[in-house]
């Protein structure tokens, strides 16, 4: 079979490849063991011109294939790399026990993330845990009673992991968030870290002892996200029975997201 015949089977890269060859050796004529040149061996006519022929066209051949491949693979897969931003706002509340709820300001919150849109339609977020910040909940970002906290006492938030996943046309959105409370009153006393694992979730979330309503993602990228973790006793007997540990933690953040490619 001639090189101009058996193209015309071949995918777009390797017909134009093989055009290509022909243009450039006329008169070259070889037999392929298997299709689109995948395997040879080459029956060419004799004489080192043809047989140079037959050997690029093979490479042609090959390198094409593994590029349809990797195209296909990509397509496959559907992923689609994309930054994400998270900022935290006015209006949250934390709970602690059934402790009235800290009403909690983390205006100027935040950080930066990427995005990988899966074949559902879902994206795969995660968050630079060294660029995520959390204000600490102090006497100018809470008030609990109506009140400022008293000046000394401070609980600095210490992010340890944020991701999840954003579905944008449901507006929902489900991420893991594992956190260090750390308790301090001045420099007189500080407490062990106290580990916080929850779902923030814009669905409902409920504990043995509290629960909470979030909100989905509105068309600005804003949404209410709640979570409800269960605290287990530290070694620190003063803060397991100020806090009354084993409890539950009910964070109650107020976000918006935007997305750019």
């Amino acid at each position: 079979m001639a090189a101009s015949q058996l193209h015309s089977s071949f995918s777009p890269c390797i017909r134009q490849q093989t055009q290509k060859i022909v243009r450039e050796k006329q008169g070259v004529t070889f037999s392929l063991a298997t299709r689109q040149g995948l395997a040879f061996p080459v029956r060419v006519s004799s004489g080192p011109l043809y047989a140079m022929a037959a050997s690029t066209l093979q490479q042609q051949v090959e390198v094409c294939e593994k590029q349809e491949v990797l195209e296909k693979e990509e397509q496959a897969s559907g992923a689609q790399l994309s930054r994400i931003e998270i900022r935290t706002l006015r209006g949250c509340r934390l709970g602690i026990a059934m402790y009235p709820d800290f009403v909690y300001n983390a205006e100027g919150g935040g950080g930066p993330g990427s995005a990988e849109e899966l074949p559902d339609g879902k994206l795969a977020v995660e968050f630079d845990i060294k660029s995520l910040y959390i204000p600490a909940v102090e006497w100018r970002t809470t008030k609990f009673l109506g009140l400022p906290l008293p000046p000394f006492l401070c609980i600095q938030v210490v992010p340890q992991s944020l991701k999840g996943f954003i579905e944008r046309a449901r507006g929902k959105v489900e991420l893991e968030f594992s956190a260090n409370f750390l308790f301090s009153v001045g420099s007189l006393y500080r407490a062990p870290p106290l580990v916080v694992n929850t779902l923030l979730t814009t669905e409902t979330t409920e504990g043995r002892l509290r629960m909470g309503q979030g909100r989905r993602l509105d068309s600005d990228g804003k949404c209410r996200l709640a979570g409800v973790a269960p605290l287990v006793p530290i070694q620190d007997a003063f803060m397991n029975a100020f806090l009354t540990l084993p409890t539950d933690c009910l964070a109650i953040m107020e976000a918006q997201f935007s997305f750019s490619s």
